[in-house]
């Protein structure tokens, strides 16, 4: 008897807690695919607003491009410039940068331009017309140096003029991918200008944007999309949802799905083109013509082209920070022999570790920290980045609680890290010396600290970085 009333209490409560839950049911919302078909035979100019990161609009896009062609579209203009692999798929060329960072180039985006390339194929007569609207676009240091407001109404003043004079005297329809901070037809801040403003300004309702966003269930909202689709969703359901009144829509459309996609940075996959770029990019000029290291910079692309280069050829590629340029020559040459077909991936995967890797970055505490590095070691436990994160950022806890035993424990993660040979090809290889000498030294292990400086000293200066000023690998 006891046991029975012990299930009816848990079962109130679970009732209870469900039922002080808000709920919407998006299940027979509109699917943005299909807003998005009918604007497109309704209308001159559409938005879609992607990100950076999240790829899930893209891959949207992407997978309903041809429907899209169908209902009339013709003209694509992009913000994303990351290999120009349309008119060049031979020749790929991309940015190569810290990959929990949310630049873009993702690989995601090449199957875009793989699936253009596929349509265009099939329609030689009448394809698809892609531009880039900020092809030529100058921007000055001083004005780059600015606030970030000022550089996107230098941008997008650009674009929209180019836009607009490129379709105002055709009857043909265009689809404009931008990030979603262009495509706004309204703005939170009176200096701002976007690019979706000046179409709406110009187009009138011959215009409209699509915002499209995660939204996932959490403690106070419970979110029934009945389906993996994106789903429209009003602009009263969205005060509803924020429990804001005044909340005001800064696009025509707004799509919410339940979870975010991570892309993969192409440097990730290999595939026989990207290797080759990898390759190039060290063989065009010497890392030690390069003084300044910043992430912009091509030596910063060089040291992580070094790196992923070991990730993917392991101990074929027979090279480290301890050694000369021209071993690293003679490491290239041996490489090129075996980079003469794709290597095996998993997109999805990739994606998933992409986004826990990232995620980890932005641990809001040592519990999540902790959980983020045990499930992304499940994913790859080759990648460096993961366990040099624990290890750092637990390094400085340790700093800051001032403890001998979480030095000591800090200590072993720098151990496991150090057997790992892929961290002699990366540019944190120093740091990671100074990090884990000092951790040594903090209990006084004084044959740790000098095995640790003792790595430090043989490192090439060639590839030396000061973190002081290249702040992405820490300091």
């Amino acid at each position: 008897m006891e046991k029975v009333k012990q299930r009816i209490v848990i079962l109130f409560c679970i009732f209870l807690f469900i039922s002080c839950k808000t709920t919407f049911d998006f299940s027979k919302n509109e699917k943005v695919v299909d807003v998005i078909e009918r604007e497109i035979i309704e209308k001159k100019v559409v938005c879609v607003s992607e990100h950076h990161s999240d790829v899930f609009p893209l891959e949207l896009i992407t997978e309903n491009l041809e429907k899209f062609y169908e209902a009339g579209l013709r003209y694509i203009f992009l913000e994303e410039q990351s290999d120009n692999f349309i008119n060049n798929p031979e020749d790929i060329n991309y940015f190569i940068y810290p990959p929990w960072e949310l630049w873009g180039y993702r690989y995601e985006y090449i199957l875009f331009e793989k699936e253009i390339l596929r349509i265009n194929n099939l329609h030689k007569n009448d394809p698809l017309v892609v531009i880039w609207p900020e092809t030529g676009l100058e921007i000055s240091e001083d004005e780059f140096n600015q606030d970030l407001i000022t550089v996107l109404n230098i941008r997008d003043e650009y674009a929209q003029a180019n836009i607009i004079g490129t379709i105002k005297g055709t009857e043909k329809k265009s689809m404009i991918v931008y990030g979603n901070m262009h495509g706004e037809i309204v703005s939170d801040d009176i200096e701002r200008k976007s690019l979706g403003k000046y179409l709406f300004d110009y187009f009138g309702d011959d215009f409209s944007s699509f915002n499209l966003v995660d939204f996932k269930s959490d403690g106070n909202t419970k979110i029934f999309y009945g389906d993996n689709d994106c789903k429209i969703v009003e602009t009263e359901t969205i005060r509803k949802i924020l429990k804001d009144d005044s909340f005001t829509p800064h696009f025509t459309h707004y799509g919410f799905y339940e979870k975010e996609k991570y892309g993969v940075p192409i440097f990730y996959i290999p595939e026989k083109m990207n290797l080759d770029y990898l390759i190039k990019i060290l063989e065009t000029e010497k890392i030690s013509e390069k003084k300044e290291v910043d992430v912009w910079s091509k030596k910063s692309e060089q040291l992580l082209a070094i790196y992923y280069l070991k990730y993917h050829f392991g101990n074929n590629f027979s090279f480290d920070y301890t050694q000369s340029e021209d071993d690293l020559a003679n490491a290239i040459n041996k490489i090129k022999e075996k980079n003469n077909q794709d290597f095996q991936y998993n997109l999805e995967v990739l994606e998933e570790y992409i986004g826990m890797l990232t995620n980890l970055m932005y641990a809001r505490n040592e519990e999540e920290l902790i959980f983020l590095k045990n499930e992304v070691k499940k994913i790859n436990q080759n990648d460096i980045w993961p366990l040099y994160w624990y290890a750092y950022f637990m390094t400085n806890a340790a700093e800051s609680e001032n403890s001998i035993s979480m030095y000591e424990h800090v200590l072993t993660l720098w151990d496991e890290l150090f057997n790992n040979d892929l961290l002699y090809a990366s540019p944190v290889l120093k740091l990671s010396c100074q990090k884990a000498a000092f951790c040594a030294e903090k209990i006084g292990n004084k044959e740790k600290t000098e095995f640790f400086r003792e790595i430090e000293k043989k490192i090439n200066p060639v590839f030396d970085i000061d973190y002081e000023k290249y702040e992405f690998f820490g300091w």
